[in-house]
């Protein structure tokens, strides 16, 4: 009895024990994301603490875990700093995982690999998919401004889909090409980055130094962008991720300060009219005033804007040279907002698929970006698609492959800039025509005119029927543009490329014999492209010649395969690696173009609708090919003390007779932050790592031609009787320019939150190409030829700060700078003694001197105004009988004036300032770009200030009663004269300050709390909203420093676009 009675209290006691330990234990669940973006994250580990169990989160991030009150969790995940939670009541947790910007950094894109950070011996700069995943471009080029130092980033138009100039640590040729080598996923990228939309981006990497880029040779002399798409990961469910943004596109930038008041136009007409009879005919100024008045609109404009009052006969009144009292302004037309003022829709859209089983993974995505701009009838489209697969066949080998297809349609009505009035230039028309000419037709009262079906009829600019002969208004035609009106044809007519881009691209990579793993790519693209221009037979530039079509196909096929074997293997604290590759590059381009005119049916774009040929049809075939071999060791001692070397040979078609060039690098590092001394007394020293390299690379980016080694003849065609002509005289001995790179670097984390790198570089570039004028004896025009050496030398800083860097705060600051100075070490002979040996005057005004970068702008400076005949002055140096300049003196002869160097076009300095804040779900990012120093050369300043702009175009804002005259002899300009000659070089005005501070973007976000996305069947949602190119300041209203490097702006620009947008990220 006693045994039973025992055996239920044991029983009773284990129940007690099981469910009073039951009542301890409790469900912990949640889900985990990443503070970065706000994307969950699967497979995170999860631990409690002092005990062995554990789980990961889900392929949605979801996690639940059994654990007592009082316990603490530990979360950890590669590249993200670990999270402890100590359990409490509340049992649905959201964790939030920061980045770890140390093990970030620890993995980065090198040449034919990867390669763990601290074992860099050379210089490399990563940005993440972080930094741009909220960026409203249409190409990534156009987001890396400010990110990363050394870099410069320019743009000479806003039209959307055109890729941005990017230049690393300078020019560093004066004649080839200056672009950087752009690897996508470690092959060659022939095709623009347009093609590529910015969120399959994963990383982009920029290689700078020789240790860096030596291994691509003959193609890395300007450095490397190299990019990395997303792929998937395995063991991972699939996940579906959508983002949205929508949103509109204005002009970013604005215009200079024009005179808009038609009152105040008309004045400056009437004092530059006066100025003519003045200058011209002899008669007083009072005289000159009167006959000014008296032909202003009759005899010049054309259009008055004004209604006369009872009895008056002129709209200025001469004797005081203001709108006559009692004058109604009927209308004032803005031509830069009606053309250029729209608010154009913006929307994109990107769908991927991730995830992958035990031995499989893959990414698949497809994207629709539809680009409009503000400027009526240019617009981009993008359609885009990617599939990334990897695949682990077995335990030594694993293959993989990608394949894209985009298809890309840019419109561009705007596709030029400078030059005459023309139906496809559009800013031409915005940024000329003055506020007196109406964009549409009006009556005696300043109303519109309107057609039968109440739309307002256009003005033409002349006696066009039914428009505004028709209004006592209309006196005579628009001197400018007589007959036309962009915004009657902006829709008929087109300027369309339409480009296919086909790439696919696979590999086989496979271990052997413990330490060796070799590997084989082959990549091929494909780009199908087809250009119209077309210009209808109804209104515009072309019904004179019944409309013209012009079309272009061009295909493009480019072919690259290589192959590798890397062996790596310790010895104890010794690391030692190798590789040993080959590889083959083929190009080829094949182009036909024709242009026909005069069309048989309105509107029928195709070239069989026309009868007449414009011109020869024309065609080219080029092709390229390159074969290379190379290898590359790397030594590491206990990871502290590092040495690599690389060597690569180049042979290329490009250089028949001298093809093959050599290429080397070595580098070495030290992490000294590992010393002893170091880690034993100062543990605020996380990393702090010097490193240097030496090494070449080389330039064979000949623009004009395939075939630099050989003549080149044209077809053409007179009196129906076939011509040849050369267009290029060949050099056999024409070779590569050669890039000598140093870099000395230091890279640094104090404190686990202050972290950076400092770097000093030069390169020096010899055997610079350049097309040499010949002796007219030879019967030859130009050759190209190997010549000269230039040095470019800098200086780049990044530092980075976490102020808060725990679960509930996170922000970080960041700035990045650079400084680059550029020098011409020598020069061609005959161009030194075409300037008597003081240096070289391009034709684009720069002058070329040993000691000085290739952008001194060479330029007059103007004396002021002659006060008692208005007259522009000019400096002319005074030179002694042995050529010495003993002093300078004034003159009124534009032909006398001398020319000075003014300055460099190149900035003293640029970078940019970043930071990032998120805190209870919302998250705010702000980046900055800034310039100091270098000039810009004004055109459209100029023009506004020009004489010839009268009649009919625009004038500066401060001209007004600023211009000699008779009454005025203290302005500050000179006699403003219709007919006048050219006013010369004036740098006091002509040259601004290339210096610009723009706010970049500004990103605020909002990541819904986990609870209410798993109400809604989703695992995480994120909001937001974004400026992109939100405000600039610049030393003159309407310059944009960015347009250019070399200090020109463009005359009529187009302006870079503001971008506001909203949008959603989606996970399920």
């Amino acid at each position: 009895m006693k045994g039973k009675i025992r055996q239920v209290l044991t029983v009773a006691l284990v129940l007690f024990a099981v469910v009073f330990a039951q009542a301890q234990v409790r469900t912990y669940s949640g889900v985990v994301v990443s503070s970065e973006d706000g994307q969950t994250m699967p497979g995170v580990s999860i631990k409690i603490a002092g005990t062995s169990r554990g789980t990961s989160a889900d392929f949605d991030g979801n996690f639940s875990i059994s654990a007592e009150k009082g316990q603490t969790l530990e979360f950890s995940f590669v590249g993200f700093q670990p999270v402890s939670v100590v359990l409490g009541d509340l049992r649905d947790l959201t964790i939030t995982m920061d980045p770890d910007a140390a093990m970030l950094d620890d993995v980065v894109v090198v040449a034919y690999g990867t390669a763990r950070k601290k074992d860099l011996t050379g210089s490399i700069t990563t940005v993440e998919a972080g930094d741009i995943q909220d960026r409203q471009v249409s190409t990534v080029t156009r987001a890396l401004e400010g990110q990363v130092p050394g870099i410069q980033v320019t743009s000479s138009t806003g039209q959307p889909g055109s890729d941005a100039v990017i230049r690393i640590r300078g020019i560093g040729s004066m004649n080839a090409d200056n672009s950087a080598l752009i690897l996508v996923d470690g092959v060659p990228y022939p095709s623009t980055l347009s093609t590529l939309n910015p969120a399959d981006i994963a990383t982009v990497t920029v290689l700078k130094d020789a240790a860096s880029t030596s291994l691509y040779g003959s193609r890395a002399a300007n450095g490397i962008i190299s990019i990395t798409t997303k792929r998937g990961s395995k063991n991972q469910p699939a996940n579906v991720s959508l983002n949205i943004r929508m949103g509109w596109n204005e002009d970013g930038i604005g215009h200079h300060n024009w005179i808009t008041d038609p009152g105040d136009y008309y004045r400056m007409t009437w004092t530059a009219l006066s100025g003519f009879f003045y200058n011209n005919y002899g008669v007083s100024w009072e005289s000159a005033k009167y006959n000014a008045a008296n032909q202003l609109i009759d005899g010049f404009l054309g259009y008055s804007a004004f209604k006369l009052p009872e009895g008056a006969t002129t709209l200025i009144d001469y004797t005081t040279g203001k709108i006559v009292e009692g004058a109604q302004l009927l209308y004032q037309e803005d031509w830069y907002k009606e053309l250029l003022g729209n608010r154009a829709f913006r929307q994109e859209y990107t769908a991927s698929v991730t995830g992958g089983g035990e031995n499989t993974s893959y990414y698949l995505s497809l994207g629709y970006l539809s680009d409009p701009s503000y400027a009526a009838g240019s617009k981009f489209e993008r359609f885009s698609s990617r599939l990334n697969v990897d695949a682990q066949v077995n335990n030594w080998l694993n293959v993989g492959g990608n394949m894209s297809f985009t298809r890309r349609i840019s419109d561009n009505p705007t596709n030029y800039s400078g030059g005459d009035m023309n139906t496809l230039n559009l800013f031409l028309f915005a940024k000329v025509i003055p506020s007196i000419y109406p964009v549409y037709a009006r009556n005696a009262d300043g109303s519109y005119m309107l057609d039968e079906n109440g739309n307002r009829l256009l003005d033409m600019g002349n006696s066009q029927a039914g428009t505004v002969s028709e209004s006592p208004i209309y006196v005579s035609p628009n001197p400018l543009i007589g007959g036309w009106n962009p915004l009657t044809y902006v829709e008929k007519d087109l300027y369309r490329t339409v480009l296919d881009n086909f790439a696919g691209s696979a590999y086989a990579e496979a271990k052997f014999l413990k330490d060796f793993t070799a590997r084989a790519t082959l990549s091929v693209e494909t780009v199908y492209q087809n250009a119209k221009t077309f210009q209808n037979s109804e209104e515009g530039g072309a019904v004179s010649i019944g409309g013209m079509l012009y079309q272009a196909r061009q295909t493009a096929l480019t072919l690259n395969a290589n192959q590798t074997i890397n062996w790596a293997h310790n010895y104890g604290r010794h690391h030692l690696d190798a590789l040993v590759g080959h590889e083959f590059y083929y190009y080829k381009v094949d182009m036909s173009d024709a242009a026909m005119i005069n069309m048989f049916i309105p509107g029928l774009v195709d070239l069989s609708n026309f009868i007449e040929t414009n011109g020869l049809p024309s065609g080219y075939t080029g092709a390229s090919a390159m074969e290379s071999y190379f290898a590359r060791v790397n030594y590491n001692w206990d990871e502290k003390y590092y040495a690599s070397a690389s060597v690569r040979m180049d042979g290329t078609s490009t250089f028949r007779y001298d093809k093959w060039g050599t290429f080397w690098s070595v580098g070495a590092g030290w992490r000294i932050g590992e010393e002893n001394f170091i880690r034993d007394n100062a543990d605020w020293i996380n990393e702090l790592k010097l490193r240097a390299s030496v090494g070449t690379t080389g330039n064979q980016a000949v623009s004009s031609t395939s075939y630099p080694y050989t003549d080149l003849w044209s077809l053409g065609e007179s009196d129906g009787q076939f011509t040849l002509s050369q267009v290029w005289w060949g050099n056999p001995d024409l070779t590569w320019e050669t890039n000598l790179n140093m870099d000395l670097g230091l890279d640094f984390r104090f404190w686990n939150r202050f972290y950076g790198s400092i770097d000093i570089y030069r390169r020096v570039t010899r055997d610079l190409l350049f097309e040499a004028n010949q002796p007219l004896s030879t019967g030859i025009s130009t050759k190209m030829v190997n010549d000269g050496k230039l040095a470019n030398q800098g200086l780049e800083l990044e530092l980075n700060y976490d102020i808060f860097q725990n679960q509930d705060i996170f922000w970080t600051v960041g700035l990045n700078a650079a400084t680059n100075k550029q020098k011409i070490l020598a020069l061609p002979d005959y161009l030194m003694t075409a300037a008597n040996g003081k240096g070289y005057v391009t034709n684009d005004g720069y002058l070329w001197m040993i000691g000085k970068d290739q952008y001194q702008i060479y330029y007059g400076e103007g004396a002021g105004v002659d006060p008692e005949t208005g007259n522009q002055l000019y400096w002319k140096d005074i030179v002694d009988d042995q050529g010495n300049v003993i002093g300078r003196e004034k003159t009124d002869n534009y032909d006398e004036q001398t020319r000075y160097v003014q300055g460099s076009a190149l900035p003293d300095f640029w970078g940019g300032f970043n930071t990032t804040v998120r805190y209870a779900g919302f998250d705010l990012t702000v980046n900055t770009t800034f310039q100091l120093g270098g000039k810009i050369l004004d055109s459209d300043w100029a023009n506004l200030h020009w004489q010839g702009s009268v009649p009919a175009r625009n004038l500066g804002a401060d001209l007004l009663d600023n211009t000699w005259t008779p009454d005025n002899k203290d302005a500050e300009f000179p006699m403003f004269s219709y007919g006048g000659g050219n006013y010369g070089d004036r740098a006091e005005y002509d040259l601004v300050d290339a210096s610009y501070f723009c706010l970049k973007n500004v990103t605020l976000g909002y990541t819904l709390p986990t609870g209410l996305t798993k109400k809604m069947g989703l695992s995480s949602v994120r909001v937001f909203a974004s400026g992109e190119n939100l405000w600039i300041t610049s030393a003159r209203k309407g310059v944009d420093p960015r347009m250019s490097l070399s200090g020109g702006v463009v005359y009529i620009a187009y302006n870079q676009m503001r971008t506001f947008s909203f949008g959603a990220n989606i996970n399920f």
